[in-house]
């Protein structure tokens, strides 16, 4: 079994984002039409994965994935990363 701690999301008030708050909830995103390659593409920039902000497949990061790669700082969600988000392609 292998642990690992991954950063936590935080508005730009400093204070944490969780699930109960809603705007990033999967089921949100998802219900707002939020694709699920933006979606993994926001996760894996805002943890270290990816160097730019970009739309991905899953497959396209299995390859690339690695433990060490993912930033221990928690990161900030601003209003650009939500527009970002949302944003239709």
């Amino acid at each position: 079994t292998h642990w690992a701690h991954v950063p936590f999301l935080q508005d730009e008030q400093s204070r944490r984002m969780a699930k109960r708050d809603g705007d990033l909830a999967l089921a949100h995103l998802r219900d707002s039409g939020v694709s699920p390659e933006r979606i993994i593409g926001f996760a894996a920039w805002s943890s270290g994965l990816l160097s730019e902000l970009k739309p991905v497949s899953a497959q396209e990061l299995v390859g690339e994935f690695s433990l060490a790669n993912v930033g221990t700082d928690d990161f900030v969600v601003t209003a650009e990363h939500l527009a970002w988000l949302y944003a239709s392609e």
